[in-house]
């Protein structure tokens, strides 16, 4: 059974009363993006809580410096990274739906052969096979 159940925390940033299961203890928080949050909010504790949506903006917050002090200026790729760092969107899209949407003909084709034959080297043994059957069994009848 969860204990958690009808529990809430109030968050050390926003201030907003969170179910405990959405609330993430402060020593889960890694201490480099916990002295990004003390610089704003001294008052975070050992015993604070912060809700996911804070958590991902100091995350982002975060990176952001660390880029800007390794760097200096912020590519729009890494200002794009650090947006979707902050929404928790995904950072990839799925790469084989792009790939199977610019196949050509021939190569839709090929694939189509090589899913009915199963492997390729399955049609490949079947026509070698055939080959020395048909290869071998003249001279047999010859020999007779």
């Amino acid at each position: 059974m969860d204990n958690t159940t009808g529990l809430t925390v109030s968050c050390a940033v926003c201030g907003r009363t969170i179910p405990a299961a959405e609330g993430v203890p402060a020593d889960l928080v890694r201490p480099s993006i916990t002295s990004t949050i003390r610089r704003d909010r001294p008052e975070w504790s050992a015993d604070s809580f912060i809700c996911w949506r804070d958590l991902s903006r100091y995350r982002a917050r975060h990176v952001k410096e660390m880029l800007e002090d390794e760097r200096g200026e912020l590519t729009a790729l890494d200002q794009e990274v650090l947006r979707s760092v902050g929404e928790q969107e995904l950072l990839s899209a799925n790469v084989n739906e792009a790939f199977e949407r610019r196949k050509t003909l021939g190569e839709r084709v090929a694939d189509r052969v090589a899913s009915f034959g199963g492997r390729p080297s399955t049609p490949t043994r079947s026509s070698c096979s055939t080959w020395c059957c048909r290869a071998w069994l003249p001279s047999r009848r010859r020999s007779s």
